[in-house]
Formats: C-alpha cells, sequence, structure tokens
C-alpha cells in the first residue's frame, strides 16, 4: 500500500510541518496527534475506518519527526500555534482532535490555547505529567530511565539516545516491533501480529528515528518538564479512554488526567493493553468523537 498524499505546510521562521491525509477526503475534519516515537504514518491504522465513518483525517509530523522541521527550543505550548496555521492552510475551521499516547500532552495543549477550534477532544491510552514522580513509578524501567534522563540534564539524554542505541535505533527501527512484541500484554501481542497495526507503526517509527534522534531526544526533554500548562486549567470537555493492561502508560495516568481534567469523562477498557485499545475500538472511538462534534 502506499504512503498517503502529505502536505508540505510552510511556517514562519523558514520551517515546515508535514502532515498525512488519510480516511475520506471530503470528510468531517479530524486531527490526529501521533504517539512515541513515532509520526504521522501511525494514522493509517485508523484509515480505513475514517473513510467509513467519513472522516479526514490529518495527521501531523510534530517538529523534528518525518519531514517537520527541527526546532531546538520549542516548548509544548507552541505546539498549538504550528496546529492553527497547518489547519487554516488546509481549509479547516473548527476540527475534531485526537490524541494517542504521548500525542496527549499536545492535544491537551490545543485545548488550552485554542479551544475554540476544537469540536472534539479525545485521548486514548494518554500519556500524563510524567515529569511528577508518582507517574513515572509505575512505568516500566526503560521509560523510567528515558524520563529520569530527560529530568536531569541534556548529557544523560544524549549519552542514552545519542550513542550506540541512538544509532541502532535511527537504522534499525523495527528493532522497536521486537521490544514491543516481547515485553507487551496479551492483547498488545494479538494485535501486533496484525500485518496494517505493524505496518503503521513501522513506518511511523521510521518516520521519528530516520532523520537521527535529536527529535526524539527533545520530545522526552518537552515531556519531563512541566508542560507550561495545568490541567484543572485545560475547561473543555475532554473524553478518555485507557486500558486496565496497558504496560506502556499504565491506568494510573488515564486517571490522574480524568480527577484533574475539569471536564473529563474516562471509560476503562477491561483486558485491554496500549495498542490494542486503540486498534479493537477505533470504531467506537472515532464514532463517538463524529458525533459529539456535529460538524
Amino acid at each position: 500500500m502506499p504512503p498517503p498524499p502529505t502536505h508540505s505546510i510552510a511556517l514562519p521562521g523558514n520551517r515546515v510541518v508535514t502532515c498525512g491525509e488519510y480516511g475520506a477526503p471530503d470528510g468531517v475534519p479530524l486531527l490526529y496527534f501521533h504517539g512515541f516515537p513515532s509520526s504521522q504514518a501511525e494514522a493509517e491504522i485508523i484509515d480505513e475506518t475514517g473513510r467509513e465513518l467519513g472522516l479526514r483525517v490529518l495527521s501531523l509530523d510534530r517538529p523534528g519527526t518525518g519531514g517537520s522541521t527541527f526546532v531546538p527550543e520549542r516548548r509544548m505550548l507552541d505546539w498549538p500555534r504550528d496546529v492553527t496555521a497547518v489547519a487554516d492552510a488546509l481549509g479547516v475551521g473548527r476540527f475534531i482532535l485526537l490524541g494517542v499516547s504521548g500525542g496527549c500532552p499536545y492535544a491537551l495543549a490545543c485545548g488550552h490555547e485554542i479551544p475554540e477550534r476544537l469540536a472534539a477532544l479525545g485521548i486514548v491510552c494518554g500519556l500524563g505529567p510524567v515529569y511528577r514522580p508518582e507517574l513515572r513509578a509505575p512505568m516500566r524501567w526503560p521509560a523510567r530511565l528515558s524520563f529520569g534522563a530527560a529530568q536531569r540534564g541534556g548529557f544523560w539524554l544524549d549519552a542514552l539516545y545519542g550513542g550506540p542505541l541512538g544509532w541502532v535505533l535511527a537504522r534499525r527501527p523495527e528493532a522497536i516491533m521486537l521490544l514491543l512484541l516481547v515485553a507487551c500484554p496479551p492483547a498488545d501481542k494479538e494485535v501486533l501480529r496484525e500485518r496494517i497495526v505493524r505496518r503503521a507503526l513501522r513506518r511511523g517509527a521510521l518516520g521519528a528515528l530516520g532523520p537521527g534522534t535529536r527529535g526524539i531526544r527533545h520530545e522526552l526533554r518537552t515531556y519531563a518538564h512541566p508542560w507550561g500548562y495545568e490541567l484543572r486549567d485545560v475547561r473543555l470537555p475532554v473524553r478518555l479512554w485507557h486500558g486496565t493492561d496497558d504496560a506502556t502508560v499504565p491506568l494510573a495516568h488515564g486517571e490522574l488526567l480524568a480527577r484533574e481534567l475539569p471536564q473529563a469523562e474516562l471509560t476503562v477498557a477491561p483486558g485491554e493493553g496500549h495498542f490494542s485499545l486503540p486498534v479493537r475500538q477505533r470504531l467506537q472511538i472515532l464514532r463517538e468523537l463524529r458525533d459529539r462534534a456535529r460538524l
């Protein structure tokens, strides 16, 4: 299957943000924020479902991934301005926003900064504020190590991801898939054997790591320090889904988001993992967001 059409949107400062199109070309606009480490190609997982539901899925590469320009000093709250510029360039007014895993903090940043553009906001297996120790504690040791290195400073993070590990990941991103299959719960292992899921995640990893590890190192630092806004200040309704068996971003993250976001509704999915939930329940999730939006 060939890659989808990709837009390259010019931004101030001689930058570009790249955006892949999935789903129905003339459908209701839905912006997809990919996980970590990944890129816009991850949205292939919802391509067919988007066509079925009449959703025009626009999946954006964050700075330093895919074809989007790396920005050394970028902050979490810089992203909503880029999102607005991309939406304007593509003729999109209000839109549905779906953040998956590491896309969650960026989606909530948009809920904080540009709520008037969001017709509905959904978060699936969302990464919580990992600069808080209580959310790092239940995560697996590689995540704790990575976020801890990101908090301690650039030297430790560069030593971890800029050396041999970074070299391997940048050239063989499929190694991530092998690690996932070894360490994930049964529900995730099942969906990760599906060809379309493996292809989308592999293409997503290639987009994140193909340019090198500079982008993902910066993103880790961004996650591991205060995001520039408080959850209590995201005032619009937020729909959350999280699996009980999520071993990558534990359920404690979804529960904290549900407690601290003023208008949050959380669905806990028994037996679902980090990858199985957005794959197995994509039809229900996307249909609900479409119906909430009423665009």
